[in-house]
């Protein structure tokens, strides 16, 4: 039938320890510990003495894997296989990933937000289909979702970097 117990659907099981297995990848293993020094500063990352090129071919592999896995899903799900099928959630991704704070310029994210993101983006999903509403509507309120996100995070860096230059020229007139 779909389900664990009778309630719980396979999808929902598969997100949650994928979810749990890419918690552990990134927060007690080597190559987690890398990805995020890679993300925070590529070229500090590179004078500690991490081999970038290696940890960014290792992400894409498990990104790869992960997209599979999704791939094997969907077809289940539909019982069809179309190349570009997975082309309508390329947008939906991108905002959850910002949505989660992870930064399109390199940063860092946690996977609570992106959690919440993806379930904040499904909540939508699920109004949209209950009201009906096109798919261009759904496409339009994504795409302005998320120039308001990158907007919002740019002004916030922009922020970021005055409040620190003011501190910097305060503890430097102090002395």
């Amino acid at each position: 039938s779909g389900k664990l117990f009778g309630f719980i659907p396979m999808p929902l099981v598969i997100f949650l320890i994928a979810l749990i297995v890419i918690t552990v990848i990134i927060h007690y293993t080597p190559h987690g510990l890398k990805t995020q020094w890679f993300g925070s500063n590529r070229r500090a990352s590179f004078y500690c003495g991490i081999d970038n090129v290696r940890t960014v071919f290792t992400t894409y592999v498990i990104s790869s894997i992960i997209g599979a896995l999704t791939g094997i899903l969907i077809l289940a799900r539909t019982n069809t296989a179309k190349y570009d099928y997975g082309t309508s959630y390329v947008l939906q991704a991108m905002l959850a990933s910002v949505l989660a704070g992870i930064s399109p310029l390199g940063g860092k994210g946690s996977i609570p937000n992106i959690l919440l993101s993806v379930l904040s983006i499904q909540m939508l999903d699920s109004g949209f289909n209950f009201l009906r509403v096109s798919s261009f509507v759904r496409s339009s309120t994504y795409g302005i979702l998320l120039i308001i996100s990158i907007a919002v995070e740019y002004l916030r860096e922009i922020l970021k970097r005055r409040r620190d230059v003011r501190r910097a020229e305060q503890s430097l007139n102090v002395n």
